[in-house]
């Protein structure tokens, strides 16, 4: 995912956080955790990518 592609995904989250707390509705909920689940997952993501390099780093390779 580049940075625009997670931009826009935290812009859907966002939309559907407010959504949820507009409705309050279950459905509403659920789709709001589900994306809330996948940037989680992409911050998780480049956290260890970028974990790797520095340790690449600090090794010399």
């Amino acid at each position: 995912m580049n940075s625009k592609q997670f931009f826009e995904a935290v812009v859907k989250l966002r939309e559907l956080q407010k959504d949820y707390f507009k409705t309050r509705s279950s459905m509403a909920l659920a789709a709001s955790k589900r994306q809330e689940k996948f940037i989680d997952d992409e911050i998780a993501r480049v956290n260890t990518v970028l974990s790797n390099k520095n340790k690449q780093g600090e090794l010399g390779l």
